[in-house]
């Protein structure tokens, strides 16, 4: 049925391109020949260097995450969202962990440049796409559900995870916009590691960077939890899961 499918799909391509003298089977001759390792759908390089154990960790946050999310079934479920966090920061940093450790320069620029055009695109169309949806369907009747034309600015400039909206349908824009706050300041790392040249051992300056970013990430939670400043979401004091 998938190849048929195909078939179909191919066939109506080459209509609109003008090619209508192509029948189905002959269709089905060129899939046939066609050599997918030619396609580079799935490079092997990249399914060799897949780590499994990282899936099931997801999978563990997903769970996580959900159970605490209905209706407060496994209480200390929020901590999946700290999991998703090592996660990121584990599969973003290692290459760059390479790197230092083969005394490769790292190039920081592409990185940034990377992420950016990694996430921003797609979160952009999830935010106006589903801003426009939830505008045309919940209004009136769950208009508290909808983002305020005068909140926009939290989520498209990452500020929200300072100034929370309240508004369940796209609340959990937050933990984006404490990825994105730790990619500007591992950028920063990387920026500091490439114009100290001087030092050799750039692997442990590196290590010790983050470890001063863990700590202060770590005694901002104790001082707002004893004064009752924000912690739960707040980049400062959730940014140490990514520095893990």
């Amino acid at each position: 049925m998938v190849g048929q499918y195909a078939c179909d799909f191919i066939r109506f391509i080459l209509i609109l391109c003008g090619k209508n003298d192509f029948h189905t089977g002959k269709i089905k001759f060129y899939i046939r020949n066609l050599k997918l390792k030619n396609l580079n759908l799935f490079p092997l390089e990249i399914l060799k260097a897949r780590n499994p154990s990282i899936d099931v960790y997801r999978g563990l946050a997903i769970i996580l995450v959900l159970l605490f999310h209905f209706e407060g079934l496994l209480g200390f479920g929020y901590i999946g969202v700290d999991l998703f966090f090592v996660i990121s920061g584990y599969l973003v940093s290692e290459p760059f962990l390479k790197d230092l450790k083969n005394n490769r320069k790292v190039d920081w620029r592409t990185f940034f440049i990377k992420r950016i055009t990694k996430i921003l695109p797609s979160y952009y169309f999830f935010l106006f796409g589903g801003l426009i949806v939830a505008r045309l369907l919940l209004i009136p009747e769950y208009a508290d559900e909808v983002v305020a034309i005068s909140d926009l600015p939290k989520y498209i400039f990452f500020y929200m995870s300072y100034d929370l909206t309240h508004v369940w349908s796209f609340e959990m824009a937050w933990s984006l916009c404490v990825e994105e706050h730790f990619y500007i300041f591992l950028t920063l790392i990387f920026v500091v590691i490439t114009y100290l040249s001087f030092i050799k051992k750039k692997q442990k300056l590196f290590y010790s960077l983050l470890l001063l970013f863990i700590l202060f990430s770590t005694l901002c939670k104790v001082i707002g939890y004893e004064y009752g400043l924000e912690v739960v979401i707040a980049s400062h004091a959730r940014i140490d899961a990514l520095f893990l």
